[in-house]
């Protein structure tokens, strides 16, 4: 089983010292892939994959939250795409214990899996969605969004996420700080 972790950034204070916690650890666990994705419009390419980083020719804003992520997603998926069973996205200030997620990751199913911290969004009248602080998809979902070529944007990317596992009747199972670090 290896996990893909995808850790949500941006460009300068705060996002470059949570970078910088980060990177001490993010290497620490032999089933665990992770790399930040961020947006850089003046790339040549669609991506850019250094050694922790996936860059994506894509402006920055809060309105492509959703768009940077499905690309992502959409990256892993085109180049690995029997490589994963998981995806963890957190955000760039929700430290993971990569080892006890990982031990975590084995007792979870291998399909039509979402777990995370339930959110709430009213102005979208989404009563369950993954909160953006940290979701796991089991790969299939990750295999799905990227494939639904009917999938728009709702919001952000964990409410559209919600969004669209509602639409599914995929539940969300109930996760809180499990993957905190102590």
């Amino acid at each position: 089983m290896r996990v893909l972790m995808l850790v949500l950034m941006s460009e300068g204070f705060p996002y470059d010292q949570f970078r910088q916690v980060w990177r001490r650890y993010m290497k620490s666990h032999p089933n665990i892939d992770c790399y930040f994705y961020m947006s850089k419009p003046n790339l040549f390419t669609d991506y850019l994959l250094t050694d922790d980083t996936l860059y994506i020719r894509l402006q920055e804003s809060y309105g492509t939250i959703w768009e940077k992520t499905l690309r992502a997603f959409q990256y892993f998926v085109n180049m690995r795409p029997n490589t994963y069973t998981f995806l963890y996205r957190p955000n760039a200030s929700a430290l993971a214990n990569l080892t006890n997620y990982y031990e975590l990751c084995k007792t979870f199913p291998t399909t039509n899996y979402c777990s995370a911290a339930i959110a709430k969004c009213p102005p979208v009248g989404l009563d369950q969605s993954p909160s953006g602080a940290g979701y796991t998809l089991s790969f299939d979902l990750v295999k799905r969004f990227c494939r639904d070529t009917t999938i728009r944007q709702v919001w952000i990317d964990d409410v559209t996420i919600g969004w669209y596992l509602r639409e599914w009747k995929i539940p969300i199972v109930p996760a809180y700080t499990y993957v905190l670090l102590s």
